[in-house]
């Protein structure tokens, strides 16, 4: 399966097309008992292509691995700056469609994910810059995140079903 990565950023425009099938993908792949109820607002942000292009102008960038005409894929990240001096790069979002799930297609996106946020990490030394997620507790894609290099980092007070995960990101000098 040839599959080609796609970034949307800043203030990217994302065709209307493209952003339509992004919000079906989402909607229907993400089971609503994963939502805890502090993300509910933040998933309806993700109904259409008007409220994704929304997220893009607020910062989000967008991965979107594409095969053939078909959306197999995407990822949703954001930067942060911590009170204690380090960087997060937080992916927000990662999700496969299910028809293109055991391709790779979710280690290519993270793969070009974490290619850019090692960019932006070497540009920040000496400041310490970690890649996060949450994943649900019942999620099976928490044992994918773990071969990834990502480690338990707890529970958030506010939604003790979702796990913290995260790993450092030393760039090469």
């Amino acid at each position: 399966m040839a599959l080609e990565i796609t970034k949307y950023g800043g203030k990217s425009e994302l065709p209307t097309s493209v952003g339509d099938e992004l919000a079906v993908l989402f909607a229907n792949n993400y089971p609503p008992n994963y939502a805890p109820p502090v993300e509910r607002n933040d998933l309806a942000a993700r109904e259409d292509a008007s409220a994704i292009q929304n997220l893009l102008n607020r910062g989000r960038t967008y991965y979107l691995g594409t095969a053939g005409c078909r959306l197999a894929g995407f990822l949703e990240s954001r930067t942060l700056d911590q009170d204690d001096d380090t960087t997060v790069e937080l992916m927000t979002w990662l999700m496969v469609d299910e028809a293109h799930r055991g391709n790779g297609v979710a280690t290519r996106l993270h793969a070009a994910f974490i290619a850019d946020a090692m960019l932006r990490a070497r540009s920040r030394l000496p400041k310490p810059t970690v890649a996060r997620l949450g994943v649900h507790n019942e999620n099976p894609a928490r044992a994918m995140y773990e071969h990834w290099g990502y480690s338990d980092d707890g529970h958030p007070e506010s939604a003790p079903e979702i796990i913290l995960m995260s790993k450092p990101l030393v760039p090469e000098l």
